[in-house]
């Protein structure tokens, strides 16, 4: 049986492992994305979606600006994340012409002046993490704890594209309060 590591050891390799896959293996990165995205916008969970929820990436992540750019295509509202006190997590209506501003503590580029949604309002939740258990459904965020108290409650739909890289099945302890995605797209 493997051993479970503590979170922040898995979380560590993890960003390190994805910002090499960014730097050295970018037009990889580039290619597995697409076929995320893809496999995501065929999904019943997508096209049964009105409003979907999501977090700007940064350049080491899973990039969202596709998911984004497709949902409003399709007319679809899109809802970005935004940290709260508490380590509490909104969603705020997103478009074109929404003022942005990096956020500390992780500098997140969140909506300034939007609109707060409602989670009974929003259809999907593009759950973003460092590494996901295909097994559990468990993912290992970033360590704020802000997904999963927002899923704790959420009662739609929760999907996370999972590049290779991220899928490292039984490597760190689950907490009691740790949330699942209700779909891993691999």
């Amino acid at each position: 049986m493997t051993d479970l590591l503590a979170k922040k050891v898995v979380r560590e390799g993890q960003r390190l492992r994805l910002r090499n896959l960014a730097e050295s293996a970018a037009s990889k990165k580039r290619a597995e994305e697409k076929r995320l995205h893809q496999l995501l916008f065929d999904s019943v969970v997508w096209q049964s979606s009105q409003c979907v929820a999501v977090t700007l990436s940064m350049p080491f992540e899973l990039d969202t600006k596709p998911v984004i750019e497709r949902a409003w295509e399709e007319g679809k509202a899109v809802v970005l994340a935004k940290v709260e006190p508490n380590r509490g997590l909104s969603f705020c209506h997103y478009d074109e012409e929404t003022k942005l501003v990096a956020t500390p503590p992780y500098g997140l580029l969140e909506a300034v002046d939007s609109e707060v949604v409602l989670p009974s309002k929003i259809d999907l939740v593009l759950v973003p993490g460092l590494a996901f258990d295909e097994d559990s459904q468990m993912r290992l965020g970033f360590g704020g704890g802000y997904y999963d108290r927002f899923l704790q409650g959420y009662q739609g739909e929760s999907v996370s594209l999972v590049l290779e890289e991220q899928s490292i099945s039984g490597k760190w302890a689950v907490d009691e309060f740790d949330q699942p995605v209700k779909h891993l797209i691999k």
